[in-house]
């Protein structure tokens, strides 16, 4: 029961980190077990909602609580050092899993703090390459599974904050730690990693027609890597770029024009798309060969769906480029809509079965997110209604994200974009919503936000109290 439940939490398209290492591993190991049945027990208490009985009162409930803790024990018992760091590094993911799986968003951060805490003091370490070359008989593709969840989690973490973020002028959160560290760190862990993201030998070229589901996936899953390989040329130029004053209109413009011009941005976006058509082509015949032959609602059609959606969101974020460009961002539209409609085949599908709650959380991919971005970027309103209404008829938690907490994000940008257009053309005040800032406070109990008001002077608000999860 625990295999298959966690088998579900990697979503439709389920990585070697959910279909066999966790598997293989918390079969082996006496600390990662109990983690797993907490799962597999939590999923069963839930589901007991759709019968109308309290999940806390079940049997199932306290069975889970109480493998929770066993889990805690081993792995405070633990002897082997490299043991100790691939458990714990596993176990702030099933517990992330855990706590997200029934709602609580607040343990959630803290297990996920925990975890990329372990691993940045990993990866940062001189010892770090012979610690990595013992957590498993293919570290390589072991490593990158785990640094792809890890840095999916970390993003999360800059859009939900465990306490009351300072925001600071520049509009984003403050991370404790100056420049140069960061950057010293960054430049240090990335050299130390980048073999791990090339893609395993026999993927080096993409095949012009992909055969079957696990082809399409597994050289899906080659192509993210060779996007995070050009990752680290441009981070550093972005954090530059936007760490100017949010408020102040001028410095928000010249930094925008700033990241249209930077050719190390420019490549970083067409090497990108170039990679990205690529694996489309090769996908294309695949997908709607599934879609005509296939069973509407069979594990490889949702797998090529969910594939799809990735495709189409990876594609719109690595044009951020353009992101002050009007008519770039308008072009977008009818990928937007695409995936407004194929994530709701995608939620639909999951609803049908009612009494499944991991069903209706996953850990590994954002559809939630890939929403929130059609709801607040797309420029034509009907899809961005269309979005919200989504969110709010399929409720659910993808990681530290959930679509009710999206949901008020997007009801609070309605406003925003209702003030906004009362003055100006299109491309105008599309350049001044680029100037959004939006903030889960308290594990998302509280949003917070920096708008513009018909003065079109900068403003904080807090809304308290919006988005109790």
């Amino acid at each position: 029961m625990a295999v298959s439940h966690q088998r579900k939490l990697g979503g439709y398209i389920s990585t070697k980190l959910w279909s066999t290492y966790l598997p293989q591993l918390t079969a082996q190991s006496i600390v990662l077990r109990p983690a797993a049945l907490s799962l597999g027990a939590m999923s069963r208490a839930l589901s007991m909602q759709c019968i109308g009985q309290n999940p806390s009162q079940s049997d199932h409930y306290q069975n889970a609580v109480a493998y929770y803790c066993k889990a805690l024990r081993h792995l405070s018992q633990a002897g082997s050092a490299t043991a100790t760091t691939k458990e714990a590094m596993l176990l702030a993911i099933l517990f992330t899993s855990f706590e997200g799986l029934r709602g609580n968003v607040k343990s959630a951060l803290k297990h996920t703090y925990h975890g990329l805490l372990i691993m940045r003091e990993l990866c940062a370490s001189p010892e770090a390459m012979s610690y990595i070359d013992q957590l498993a008989p293919d570290p390589g593709q072991f490593i990158s599974e785990i640094l792809a969840l890890y840095s999916r989690l970390a993003i999360q973490t800059q859009v939900v904050s465990q306490g009351s973020a300072e925001l600071k002028e520049s509009g984003t959160v403050s991370a404790g730690k100056s420049k140069d560290s960061e950057e010293l760190d960054r430049e240090v862990v990335n050299n130390r990693l980048s073999r791990y993201l090339l893609p395993r030998p026999g993927l080096s070229a993409s095949p012009k027609l992909f055969m079957h589901v696990d082809e399409a996936l597994e050289h899906w899953e080659a192509t993210t890597r060779r996007m995070e390989r050009l990752g680290p040329r441009v981070i550093p130029l972005l954090d530059e770029f936007l760490a100017g004053d949010a408020r102040n209109h001028r410095k928000v413009e010249e930094a925008i024009e700033g990241i249209q011009k930077n050719r190390e941005v420019t490549y970083f976006s067409d090497e990108s798309q170039r990679h990205l058509r690529i694996w489309h082509d090769a996908f294309w015949p695949l997908y709607q060969r599934t879609l005509t032959t296939s069973e509407p609602c069979s594990g490889p059609t949702m797998t090529l769906i969910c594939l799809r959606i990735e495709y189409l969101a990876l594609s719109m974020y690595s044009m951020f480029q353009m992101q002050g460009n009007y008519d770039a961002v308008s072009a977008l539209t009818p990928k937007c809509r695409e995936v407004n409609e194929l994530c709701e085949i995608v939620f639909r599908r999951q609803a049908q079965d009612s009494r499944e709650p991991s069903m209706r959380f996953s850990i590994s991919p954002g559809l939630t997110w890939h929403l929130i971005f059609v709801a607040m970027n797309c420029r034509d309103s009907v899809v961005r209604e269309s979005a919200m209404r989504i969110l709010e008829t399929y409720h659910r938690q993808d990681g530290l994200w959930s679509s009710a907490s999206f949901l008020e994000i997007a009801k609070r940008n309605r406003k925003v974009e209702a003030e906004n257009c009362s003055e100006g053309n299109m491309k105008q005040q599309w350049l001044r919503l680029s100037r959004r800032v939006f903030l889960l406070e308290e594990a998302g109990d509280r949003l917070t936000d920096i708008s513009i008001h018909e003065q079109r002077e900068w403003v904080l608000g807090l809304y308290r109290g919006v988005c109790r999860l």
